[in-house]
């Protein structure tokens, strides 16, 4: 089931979301760390995707399920705006062939930077196969996937909640909508949200639904990535979402980007002028880990290639896959050891 929270505002996008995963048909507890998020470099911006409802059916993983289906259609070389079409059909298409006595309530939440004009704007959108303030009720599951585009204002952000809605009462986003309007940066905002999801997941009713360890990713106009994990305590630990990205010729995508070592770092994945860059909490200190080289953290990743699917490249291009970059005062320097495919 779980319980999402994508905030918008004029300078970052954060998703939050519980890494519970119970099963589809028992509600059996399956992982307490579950990954939940995509993020996808399109031609035109960067997006972050999560979701909540079914996290496993038998040995599909909707996580990577997500990551390589928009890789084999090629959505990394696409605009923004074609990526949650594709998204309902694919998701239409595969939760056609779960078997009955599933309760196959599901929604993806995708919220991005898209350009208007010379500037960029957050947009998010909800991309659902039934009402999406009712979970819990199998009836209430449509046979396809349909688009909701969420309007917000730019300048008052917006609050998007998904997933258990009931275990977040009245008072209950009162207390996180002052929090949020208090928040002046991406980790307050996260420690906002996480808080909120915590409250959620403590309750009787939902606990079997929602769990205390969360994950964020935040995602500024140029690219800039954070991904934080929430575990039992207090202070959060590095880890990395799925990505996707397009460059020369190929669509890369890398997972199991887990347990980064704590520092003043970040990691740009991919090639050209605006990689996705990974960056690293210097605040993070459950690993104790020296920050190591591009070469061996990748070693710790599962990297796939594919070719491209819509553009025509007069040459394939051999970019680094990760690039390591020492941050000074939040400044990147020139980056250093490439690790290439």
């Amino acid at each position: 089931m779980t319980l999402n929270i994508t905030v918008l505002t004029p300078s970052v996008i954060v998703q939050t979301s519980d890494r519970r995963m119970v099963d589809a048909r028992t509600g059996k507890l399956l992982d307490d760390g579950a990954n939940k998020a995509v993020v996808v470099h399109c031609a035109d911006g960067v997006l972050a995707v999560t979701f909540a409802g079914i996290g496993r059916v038998g040995n599909v993983r909707i996580d990577d399920w997500l990551l390589e289906s928009m890789q084999d259609a090629g959505i990394a070389e696409l605009e923004i705006r074609r990526v949650c079409p594709f998204i309902a059909n694919a998701a239409t298409h595969l939760f056609r062939e779960f078997p009955l006595g599933i309760a196959k309530r599901h929604a993806f939440v995708v919220a991005g930077w898209t350009r208007e004009g010379t500037a960029r704007a957050p947009k998010c959108w909800v991309v659902a196969n039934g009402p999406e303030t009712v979970w819990g009720d199998n009836s209430a599951a449509c046979d396809r996937f349909s688009v909701r585009s969420v309007r917000s204002s730019a300048r008052a952000g917006q609050v998007v909640l998904t997933g258990m809605l009931d275990a977040v009462s009245r008072n209950d986003r009162k207390r996180l909508a002052g929090l949020l309007s208090a928040a002046k940066t991406a980790e307050a905002i996260e420690a906002s949200s996480v808080a909120a999801i915590r409250g959620a997941a403590a309750k009787p009713a939902y606990e079997w639904a929602i769990g205390k360890s969360c994950m964020a990713v935040s995602l500024t106009p140029s690219a800039a990535v954070s991904a934080r994990c929430y575990g039992d305590g207090d202070e959060p630990w590095n880890w990395g979402p799925h990505l996707l990205w397009y460059y020369g010729g190929r669509s890369f995508s890398v997972a199991d980007v887990q347990a980064l070592p704590s520092g003043n770092y970040a990691l740009a994945f991919g090639g050209g002028p605006t990689p996705i860059k990974l960056v690293v909490s210097s605040a993070a200190t459950h690993l104790s880990l020296s920050p190591l080289s591009a070469q061996k953290l990748m070693t710790r990743f599962k990297v796939r290639l594919a070719d491209a699917k819509h553009r025509i490249e007069d040459e394939i291009k051999t970019a680094a896959l990760c690039e390591f970059i020492p941050m000074h005062n939040r400044q990147p320097a020139q980056p250093r050891g490439k690790a290439s495919p």
